[in-house]
């Protein structure tokens, strides 16, 4: 029975980790690079696994190919507000159609999809072993 449980479990965690590749793989596709401009930062708490952790989410500065300028706050907070500089110039990837749409910090999106793969090879091995 315990084997027919983790065989759900690992296509289902394999059909996550696929979604959440490809999504990542479509937005690199119409994904720009430019030099944003740290202006600022939102503190949001955060809770996980009921453990509350304050946050500090970067406001970037930039300004898309059609000379458009935006201010968008990071897909990726800090623990630490000393790791936000304010004035400190990063490099971003926005979304050709959607510049409101970032990443601060490309290989972080391909981190989960990873762990979820690896989750997905244990449990299979443990369903077919």
């Amino acid at each position: 029975m315990y084997k027919i449980v983790f065989l759900l479990a690992s296509i289902a965690v394999l059909l996550l980790s696929t979604y959440l590749y490809l999504k990542y793989k479509r937005f690199k596709k119409n994904a720009i690079q430019a030099k944003g401009e740290v202006t600022g930062f939102t503190e949001k708490i955060i809770d996980s696994f009921g453990e509350k952790t304050l946050y500090y989410f970067p406001i970037i500065r930039f300004v898309d190919i059609k000379g458009n300028k935006h201010e968008v706050e990071s897909d990726v907070g800090e623990g630490s507000l000393k790791k936000i500089i304010i004035g400190n110039t990063i490099r971003i990837v926005y979304n050709r159609n959607n510049p409101n749409e970032i990443i601060t910090k490309e290989n972080h999106n391909l981190i989960l999809p990873i762990a979820l793969f690896i989750l997905f090879v244990i449990f299979l091995a443990i369903a077919v072993l």
